[in-house]
């Protein structure tokens, strides 16, 4: 009876990186790398360390949170003070039949009714005058 969960599939394991804030990941490695020696410097969150961090890496107050999250995952996986932002996909250009699909497309709205400050009747006279 109690076995019965032994078949659920197992989850792989999660990268933990990837959990972590925008900010933290869109950081130069040079930056957490910063961060990482002026926390090692004040050894603890104090206000000057606090301070320090917000001036010499521009991470808003309001982030410092979310900061000590990184700096815990960090210390636990050096590896992610070398990590960085995945580069954006390069965009299509679209050619052949794809260019001549797009320009036979229509608007959107195109048929219906759009918002008019004064409409008109199915005869074209305004309603409201």
């Amino acid at each position: 009876f109690l076995e019965g969960g032994q078949s659920f599939k197992k989850e792989d394991e999660l990268d933990v990186y990837a959990l972590l804030p925008a900010f933290w990941r869109g950081m130069l490695p040079e930056d957490k790398k910063k961060a990482v020696a002026i926390f090692a410097r004040h050894k603890e969150w104090t206000v000057n360390c606090v301070t320090e961090l917000s001036e010499k890496l521009k991470v808003q107050m309001k982030d410092m949170q979310n900061l000590r999250v990184c700096l815990d995952a960090a210390e636990a996986d050096p590896s992610h003070l070398d990590k960085v932002a995945a580069a954006p996909a390069a965009a299509t250009v679209l050619t052949g039949e794809g260019a001549e699909a797009a320009a036979a497309m229509q608007d959107a709205n195109h048929g219906l009714v759009k918002f008019q400050l004064v409409p008109k009747d199915s005869e074209g006279n305004l309603l409201f005058r």
